[in-house]
Protein backbone atom coordinates (compact mmCIF):
# COMPACT_ATOMS: atom_id res chain seq x y z
CA UNK A 1 0.00 0.00 0.00
CA UNK A 2 1.68 3.13 -0.55
CA UNK A 3 1.25 6.00 1.39
CA UNK A 4 -1.50 8.26 -0.57
CA UNK A 5 -4.12 4.86 -0.33
CA UNK A 6 -6.03 4.56 2.89
CA UNK A 7 -6.53 1.57 4.40
CA UNK A 8 -9.73 -0.30 3.87
CA UNK A 9 -12.50 0.32 6.42
CA UNK A 10 -11.92 -3.85 7.10
CA UNK A 11 -8.59 -3.38 7.19
CA UNK A 12 -9.17 -0.29 9.63
CA UNK A 13 -11.40 -2.46 11.87
CA UNK A 14 -9.70 -4.90 12.53
CA UNK A 15 -6.31 -3.00 13.19
CA UNK A 16 -8.50 -1.13 15.75
CA UNK A 17 -9.50 -4.78 17.10
CA UNK A 18 -6.62 -5.40 17.65
CA UNK A 19 -5.21 -2.16 19.37
CA UNK A 20 -8.29 -2.65 21.64
CA UNK A 21 -7.42 -6.38 22.49
CA UNK A 22 -3.53 -5.02 23.20
CA UNK A 23 -4.84 -2.81 25.65
CA UNK A 24 -6.99 -4.93 27.32
CA UNK A 25 -4.54 -7.56 27.65
CA UNK A 26 -1.88 -5.65 28.90
CA UNK A 27 -4.29 -4.03 31.52
CA UNK A 28 -5.42 -7.43 32.66
CA UNK A 29 -1.17 -9.00 32.44
CA UNK A 30 -0.63 -6.26 34.73
CA UNK A 31 -3.14 -6.17 36.93
CA UNK A 32 -2.98 -9.99 37.76
CA UNK A 33 1.04 -10.08 37.67
CA UNK A 34 2.69 -6.87 37.91
CA UNK A 35 4.00 -4.10 35.76
CA UNK A 36 7.13 -5.30 36.00
CA UNK A 37 7.02 -9.25 35.67
CA UNK A 38 4.77 -7.85 32.79
CA UNK A 39 7.50 -5.83 31.45
CA UNK A 40 10.22 -8.98 31.17
CA UNK A 41 7.49 -10.79 29.95
CA UNK A 42 6.87 -8.37 26.95
CA UNK A 43 10.62 -7.96 26.32
CA UNK A 44 11.05 -11.61 26.66
CA UNK A 45 8.47 -12.06 23.59
CA UNK A 46 9.92 -9.38 21.45
CA UNK A 47 13.28 -10.93 21.39
CA UNK A 48 11.20 -14.54 20.42
CA UNK A 49 9.80 -12.36 17.20
CA UNK A 50 13.20 -10.98 15.95
CA UNK A 51 14.78 -14.40 16.53
CA UNK A 52 12.17 -16.10 14.77
CA UNK A 53 12.22 -13.02 11.82
CA UNK A 54 15.96 -13.19 11.90
CA UNK A 55 15.55 -17.16 11.10
CA UNK A 56 12.87 -16.66 8.53
CA UNK A 57 15.38 -14.20 6.99
CA UNK A 58 18.29 -16.46 6.64
CA UNK A 59 16.41 -19.38 5.04
CA UNK A 60 15.08 -17.06 2.75
CA UNK A 61 18.33 -16.05 1.24
CA UNK A 62 19.65 -19.42 1.58
CA UNK A 63 16.85 -20.42 -0.78
CA UNK A 64 17.44 -18.07 -3.28
CA UNK A 65 19.07 -19.55 -6.01
CA UNK A 66 22.59 -17.74 -6.86
CA UNK A 67 22.76 -16.14 -10.44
Amino acid sequence: MSTTEQPSPVREQLRQAGEQLRQAHDATVERIIGQETAGHLRQAARHVLQAGLAAIDAAEKRAKPTA
